[in-house]
């Protein structure tokens, strides 16, 4: 019996397995969106990093200047894009970002 139980425990993933599988899945999903090679370049790749890309999303710029993510991805300008469109934000600055594009947005739509 006893044998069964450490079999059993041996095959329970770890919280350290957990985290790090977790960790990757995030990181590869995160990295589709650049050029191989150009993740380090990314605006703060390095304070994203640190913190294993915890509480960070990857912005892209162009949704700044109007883009949605929707167009973005219609024009093939969403995956695979040059380390200098991108940027590491925290969940607070990439919210407070895209309401201030929403208010725009909502401002240019009501003038029309």
């Amino acid at each position: 019996m006893e044998n069964s139980i450490e079999l059993f425990t041996s095959y329970v993933p770890s919280e350290y397995n957990i985290r790090r599988r977790e960790y990757a899945r995030r990181k590869t999903a995160m990295f589709a969106y650049v050029i191989d090679g150009q993740e380090q370049d990314i605006e703060n790749y390095d304070k994203a990093s640190k913190v294993d890309f915890k509480g960070f999303v990857l912005h892209h710029r162009l949704e700044e200047q109007g883009y949605t993510m929707n167009q973005l991805k219609e024009l093939g300008l969403y995956y695979n894009r040059p380390a200098s469109e991108l940027i590491f934000l925290t969940h607070k600055q990439h919210g407070g970002i895209h309401k201030i594009i929403r208010e725009k947005m909502s401002q240019f739509c009501d003038r029309t």
